[in-house]
C-alpha cells in the first residue's frame, strides 16, 4: 500500500508499508510527522496511525539504540495508548454522570433523614424505616446509619468525579502524547475501580447488617410463652 509523509521541507515522500520501521528508526518518520494514505480524509501523525513502529524502531547499524529513537517510541506508544483510552471518552463521561445523579439523589435523601430526625425524634425517624424499638434504647444508632450514608455518599462522588478526571485526561494526552498524564488518566480509572468496590462492599454490608439487626425481632419475633392450664380444686 502506497504511504506518503511531509518531510521537514513539506515535501511529499512516497514510501511503502515495509519502510515504517526502518524509517523510524533513523528517526526520518517521528511520531509528529504527517502521513497520508488513499482513503483518509487529511493528514495524520504518524503517532496516531502507526504507533507499534516507534516501540519497535531499532537502528539497524548499531547495538545501542539511539536517543532520539527512544525518545520517538515512548511517544508513539504514549499516543498510541492515549487514543485508544481516549476512545471511551463519550463512555466514561455518561457513566460519570450517571454516578453523579445518583449521588445528588442520595444526598437528597440524606438530607430528609437528618430533617425528619432533628424535627421529629427518632420515633418517626425509626418508623420510616419499620424498626423495632430498639432505637430507644440506643439512641446512637440513626446516627451511625446516617454516618455511614455520608461516607458512602462522599465515596460515589469522588469515584464519579475520577472518571471524568480520566477522559479529560486520556484526551489531552492523545493529543500532546505527554507520558505523564497518560499515566494520571490510567491511575484515574484504576482508582475508580478501587473506590467503587470498596464503596459497595462497605456500605452495603454494613447497611445490610444494621438493618437485619435492627429489624431481627420484627421479622422473626419469639414464640409466645404456653400458658400452662390451672387446674382448681
Amino acid at each position: 500500500m502506497q504511504w506518503y509523509y511531509l518531510s521537514d521541507t513539506q515535501e511529499r515522500i512516497a514510501i511503502s508499508e515495509a519502510q515504517f520501521l526502518p524509517l523510524a528508526a533513523r528517526g526520518v518518520l517521528r511520531p509528529a510527522t504527517p502521513v497520508w494514505r488513499k482513503g483518509m480524509t487529511d493528514w495524520t501523525a504518524c503517532g496516531e496511525v502507526k504507533p507499534e513502529i516507534f516501540a519497535l524502531a531499532v537502528v539497524r547499524d548499531s547495538d545501542e539504540r539511539h536517543p532520539v529513537t527512544d525518545n520517538a517510541a515512548v511517544r508513539g506508544t504514549v499516543i498510541g495508548l492515549s487514543r485508544t483510552l481516549a476512545a471511551y471518552n463519550v463512555w466514561l463521561r455518561i457513566f460519570g454522570t450517571i454516578i453523579l445523579l445518583i449521588t445528588a439523589g442520595v444526598a437528597a435523601l440524606l438530607t430528609w433523614e437528618v430533617w425528619t430526625l432533628l424535627k421529629y425524634g427518632i420515633e418517626a425517624w425509626g418508623e420510616s424505616y419499620l424498626l423495632s424499638g430498639k432505637l430507644t434504647e440506643n439512641r446512637w444508632i440513626p446516627w451511625l446509619m446516617l454516618a455511614v450514608q455520608a461516607v458512602g455518599l462522599l465515596l460515589t462522588g469522588w469515584s464519579g468525579f475520577l472518571l471524568f478526571s480520566a477522559a479529560s485526561k486520556a484526551k489531552r494526552a492523545a493529543g500532546s502524547g505527554d507520558e505523564p498524564v497518560l499515566v494520571a488518566a490510567i491511575q484515574a480509572v484504576g482508582r475508580f475501580f478501587i473506590v467503587s468496590t470498596v464503596t459497595f462492599i462497605v456500605t452495603m454490608g454494613l447497611w445490610i447488617g444494621l438493618l437485619l439487626w435492627l429489624g431481627w425481632d420484627t421479622a422473626f419475633p419469639p414464640p409466645e410463652a404456653r400458658e400452662e392450664p390451672r387446674i382448681t380444686i
